[in-house]
């Protein structure tokens, strides 16, 4: 028998997809248990391989980034939606649906809830520096 975990998301029965929040939680964790980066394009790198890893073990909803309004996966920032932050050319800020993604040049990360502005993950860089420390 196929678990769950395993079923694509057309044969799981119904509520059997873990909510967004758990599944934000399951990310969260996995980033944190990973070493710190050097680079922005290592952390983006982890961020989004470890995304698309709980998302296809979680959802099973095919990674179809098309249908990203409507189809209930999370997806990360895609590059169209990166900008530099105002005043700090080192951090770049990238838009999700609810969340901020932002990573300074040397690796550190920190994702803001678009809603509140609180911050609801951060990781240091590998020199143990957040996102903005100096």
């Amino acid at each position: 028998m196929v678990s769950d975990k395993n079923m694509p998301n057309r044969d799981r029965p119904v509520g059997s997809i873990p909510s967004r929040e758990i599944r934000l939680q399951e990310f969260f964790s996995r980033l944190e248990r990973q070493s710190s980066f050097s680079t922005l394009d290592q952390a983006y790198t982890a961020l989004v391989s470890t995304l698309e890893e709980v998302e296809d073990e979680m959802t099973g909803i095919e990674n179809d980034p098309s249908r990203w309004q409507s189809d209930g996966r999370l997806y990360p920032p895609q590059q169209d939606h990166w900008v530099p932050e105002a005043g700090h050319p080192d951090i770049t800020r990238m838009r999700t649906r609810r969340h901020y993604v932002l990573i300074s040049a040397t690796g550190a990360l920190e994702i803001q809830d678009i809603r509140t502005g609180s911050v609801v993950f951060s990781k240091a860089d590998s020199n143990g520096r957040k996102v903005w420390d100096p």
